[in-house]
């Protein structure tokens, strides 16, 4: 097989992307590899969407069919989509909600970031901290997914089944 080497650029995203570990979260073994999700054979060429960080241990798992090629999407999928923008914090916080339909947020700061990109929103204000210049900040509030939240949430969690309900 003539097979094309991987451009030095894209395999450093790659490499980045998973933070130059195995991208399967119990492992997180250093990367050595760079995994097609989709077989080179099938696909023949290099692209993002089909690239993944894997130790060579979970590359050969793979390879042998005990890691299934949706589980190697899903990993992905979270790769992309969380890669630093979100702290562990939030992240729990959207875990939480997928089986709650809210959760008490103490301090607005501590869900900056999901708020800013409309994940979730301030349902009921429980306590409200005024400072003299007039600004206030939210001490104590309730959250709830978003319809954008519930969306990423599918995507995050299982971007290949699109049956997805969720309680809110």
């Amino acid at each position: 097989m003539n097979r094309k080497t991987l451009p030095a650029d894209l395999k450093r995203r790659i490499l980045v992307e998973a933070g130059h570990r195995c991208a399967i979260p119990t492992c997180r073994f250093p990367t050595t590899e760079v995994a097609h999700i989709i077989p080179y054979s099938k696909v023949k060429k290099h692209e993002y969407h089909n690239l993944i960080a894997l130790c060579p241990n979970c590359h050969t798992r793979f390879d042998n069919g005990e890691i299934d090629e949706k589980s190697m999407r899903i990993y992905k999928n979270k790769l992309v989509f969380l890669s630093d923008r979100y702290s562990p914090y939030e992240l729990n916080v959207l875990q939480y909600l997928r089986k709650q339909n809210k959760v008490i947020i103490y301090g607005s700061l501590s869900v900056k970031n999901i708020m800013d990109d409309n994940l979730v929103k301030n349902a009921h204000t429980i306590t409200q901290f005024n400072y003299n210049d007039g600004t206030n900040e939210l001490q104590e509030f309730v959250v709830v997914l978003t319809d954008i939240g519930q969306e990423f949430m599918r995507k995050w969690i299982d971007p290949l089944n699109t049956d997805l309900t969720y309680d809110n």
